[in-house]
């Protein structure tokens, strides 16, 4: 079953005025959510400045809030269920001055965010990435259980990825964190992991590119599937990205057939956007 996540109004109304103050659009436009792409005075969702701008910091926390609300009116998650925010803005800080090789990455402010409070509420036994790079992505995947303090221990984090450079960064970077000895970081190609490693994986995190090969989210998935036990929650980042829609397509349809998952919720936060 297909659901999406869309950020609240208010959100949406104070983006799409500071868009306004910054002559980005016209001055009488308003939000259309079925707009095409480049209508101006009609701002779409698709909009990639308006995008931008619903993941900056500013937005993050409310649109966060909403999520958690959202988990819960589906009954993903306990009716109790909350994430800690003051650990969330001490591990922001922690890992800023901790992480001494940096790289590019493409996670914004509310993705990391997004990210933190996930991992909060399923508190995984065993999770994995699949295409971790330098290892930003892993350290908000794996957030809760990471650090000075963390807020629950696992038994085991796997970060996966066949970029030897990128493997040696994300090494150096959690090996100066806390608590990093419950992650095992594997220089190799994830579908090799994929088959060699037994799970069974609570928490999944499927961020892979090739250059030979389109669509490597759903064969990835499909080698893990039995691996998964019932409750097993699944992430593929770049949901919503307009320069993958294709290699999502596949994907999509098999997470989204209730034979295969109770759910399928995309989180349509920023430009990039996770398929849960």
């Amino acid at each position: 079953m297909a659901i999406t996540f869309h950020v609240p109004d208010t959100v949406i109304d104070s983006v799409l005025r500071k868009m306004k103050d910054s002559h980005l659009v016209h001055p009488a436009a308003t939000f259309n959510p079925n707009a095409e792409y480049g209508q101006r005075r009609e701002v779409a969702y698709r909009d990639i400045d308006f995008l931008d701008r619903i993941g900056k910091t500013e937005h993050e926390e409310p649109i966060v809030d909403a999520a958690v609300r959202f988990l819960k009116e589906r009954g993903i998650v306990d009716s109790a269920s909350s994430y800690d925010k003051a650990s969330f803005l001490r591990f922001r800080d922690y890992l800023k001055a901790t992480f001494t090789k940096r790289s590019w990455t493409s996670l914004s402010p509310t993705m990391e965010r997004l990210f933190y409070m996930l991992t909060s509420l399923k508190r995984p036994r065993t999770s994995i990435e699949l295409g971790c790079f330098w290892g930003n992505t892993l350290a908000w995947f794996a957030g809760p259980c990471l650090g000075a303090a963390p807020l629950f221990i696992p038994e085991r984090v796997y970060g996966v990825d066949i970029n030897p450079d990128a493997i040696a960064m994300a090494k150096e970077n959690f090996a100066n964190l806390g608590n990093p000895q419950h992650v095992t970081i594997l220089c190799e190609d994830a579908r090799e992991t994929a088959k060699r490693l037994s799970g069974p994986f609570d928490f999944v995190y499927i961020e892979t590119k090739a250059d030979n090969e389109d669509d490597l989210y759903l064969p990835l998935l499909k080698t893990l599937y039995d691996k998964l036990p019932k409750g097993a929650w699944i992430m593929a980042h770049d949901a919503t990205r307009y320069t993958m829609v294709d290699d999502f397509k596949g994907y999509l349809e098999f997470v989204r057939d209730t034979h295969h998952f109770s759910e399928s919720i995309t989180f349509d936060v920023d430009a990039f956007g996770v398929e849960l």
